[in-house]
């Protein structure tokens, strides 16, 4: 496993990535720069055999449940001209090799080699709180903390699909991920009148309308079964 993940987070705000998608890149470069010589021994013309299964074992932090959901991000990479991959089939199986561009390494620089090693925690010379300040004060900061949480309540992120998809399959649902997304894609993240701010609790609701199957169809039901049948239509 992998401990460590170290990407410029200053670069990868420029992209269209997030922070799983930059853990992805930061395991690629890894292995992509490894020295081991098993590593080296299976690379063709530069390019480096990954093992999906590996990158989903040796991060569980990215919380993907399925080579699919990560085959998505990787084929974005790809698009974004981050990487490049070849397919080569081997004894019936198809294996899938990486080469990191140059334009990948903007995320890298002024971090760590790809060994990650001798690094120091970033807070190694540093104090969390002046040993001269009043506890007052310290006491002070704990109680901001009702506050911050409500301050996050006025943010709302818009999940993706494959948010969505582990939430699903957390909750054990057997709902479509994708047909939830593209209700609230095409309603602009608005719940009524409203912007969202709870998408998780909306993923509760829908499950509270699927099994409770009421008589009397909701406004929100009938602009979801008219959303189907105009979907058919298409």
């Amino acid at each position: 496993m992998k401990y460590t993940i170290y990407i410029n987070q200053k670069e990868l705000s420029k992209t269209d990535f997030d922070l799983v998608d930059g853990a992805i890149l930061d395991y690629l470069y890894f292995i992509c720069n490894s020295k081991n010589e098993k590593i080296e021994e299976q690379r063709i013309n530069g390019y480096t055999w990954v093992d999906y299964n590996k990158i989903l074992s040796d991060n569980p932090m990215m919380r993907i449940k399925s080579k699919g959901a990560l085959s998505r991000r990787v084929k974005k990479m790809e698009a974004s001209g981050f990487i490049k991959l070849i397919e080569r089939r081997k004894n019936g199986h198809k294996l899938k090799y990486f080469a990191l561009t140059k334009k990948s390494e903007s995320l890298f620089t002024q971090t760590h080699d790809p060994i990650h090693e001798n690094e120091n925690p970033i807070h190694l010379n540093s104090y969390p709180i002046d040993e001269n300040e009043p506890i007052s004060t310290i006491k002070d900061y704990t109680n901001k903390n009702n506050i911050i949480k409500n301050k996050r309540a006025l943010f709302f992120f818009k999940p993706t699909i494959d948010d969505i998809e582990c939430y699903f399959q957390e909750r054990n649902n057997n709902l479509d991920a994708e047909l939830f997304y593209a209700f609230y894609e095409s309603k602009g993240w608005m719940v009524g009148k409203h912007p969202m701010k709870d998408w998780k609790a909306c993923v509760r609701a829908w499950e509270k309308r699927e099994y409770e199957k009421p008589q009397k169809m909701s406004k929100i039901d009938y602009q979801i079964n008219s959303w189907q049948e105009a979907k058919k239509l298409l």
